[in-house]
């Protein structure tokens, strides 16, 4: 028999909380290996940086729009899109990104 009272659910996490939730340790793992917030770096090393970032985001995002297109995705496209804030910090640092190499080779999809 129901006791009169609703009980409260909580609501299953948003995609990229769980997105973020279950890659924390790898997103851990490579922020230690790239040391981003260490203080021994130039503009030089961030441009570099943001270079290589550019270069497998781009090709990253690309093949994930290519593969997976649905309308889910797109609601979240603008929240995911690193490489528009990539290119956009690149080019105030003086980089244009057109000729910048894109990765060739990625992690299954």
């Amino acid at each position: 028999m129901a006791s009169g009272f609703a009980t409260e659910q909580t609501p299953p996490p948003s995609v990229l909380t769980r997105l973020r939730l279950e890659t924390r340790y790898e997103h851990e793992a490579v922020e230690k290996v790239l040391d981003l917030m260490g203080s021994t770096h130039t503009v030089g090393d961030y441009r570099q940086r943001l270079k290589q970032f550019y270069g497998f985001y781009g090709a990253m995002e690309a093949a994930l729009q290519a593969r997976c297109a649905t309308p889910q995705l797109a609601l979240l496209s603008p929240r995911l899109n690193k490489t528009l804030l990539l290119r956009q910090d690149l080019l105030y640092l003086g980089v244009a990104t057109e000729t910048l190499p894109l990765f060739s080779k990625l992690p299954p999809i």
